[in-house]
């Protein structure tokens, strides 16, 4: 990937919150320094009237959430995924740019975990532990990431609908497209954890 790496945005939307999922894709359009791509996923829900400029995945099922966005991905052509919730904005205009330019500096960053905001100016989420599955143990092959943290001020997400943001890390996380040697990258399933040729 010489140069700056290209972005990608998977939003998926249940369909259930047309105006948060507007104001979604409005926060990625408006990004100063970066253009970024962006894909909405309907997760076995119809979507409404989009920009002709935004891709459309739709799901004649729910999915889930992981499932949901390996769809959207697969549609990305971006070197760069990032996710976003539906209920979601990029509270900073310049953020693309930011994860764009950290990216093309660390050639070996993998993923980048941002600081999710109280929209109404709380105290911002210091931390997040991920959930875990009823039961524990580790996810299943292929499904596991670990992000890794800005240095300094991490850019900020703010999710609208929720006092105190509690939304996990992961569904803001920025990922760099893996490339595998001989073949394409699809994103790893429990039955399939090799990459396709």
């Amino acid at each position: 990937m010489p140069g700056k790496p290209t972005l990608s945005c998977v939003l998926l939307t249940m369909g259930t919150r047309p105006a948060e999922l507007r104001r979604a894709i409005t926060s990625v359009f408006e990004q100063e320094g970066a253009d970024v791509e962006v894909i909405v996923v309907g997760n076995g829900a119809d979507l409404p009237e989009l920009p002709e400029n935004v891709v459309t995945v739709r799901l004649p099922e729910n999915l889930g959430i992981p499932e949901g966005r390996n769809h959207g991905v697969r549609a990305a052509h971006g070197d760069v995924i990032l996710f976003l919730d539906d209920d979601g904005w990029y509270r900073s205009m310049d953020l693309a740019r930011h994860v764009r330019d950290r990216f093309a500096e660390e050639p070996r960053l993998g993923a980048l975990s941002f600081r999710i905001a109280d929209p109404d100016g709380g105290p911002d989420q210091r931390r997040h532990v991920p959930r875990l599955r009823a039961g524990g143990g580790a996810p299943p092959a292929g499904r596991a990431w670990s992000p890794r943290s800005l240095a300094g001020r991490a850019p900020s997400v703010a999710p609208p609908s929720r006092r105190a943001a509690a939304s996990p890390a992961s569904s803001s996380t920025p990922m760099r497209r893996p490339t595998w040697p001989g073949g394409s990258w699809t994103p790893a399933t429990p039955s399939s954890t090799t990459p396709t040729p």
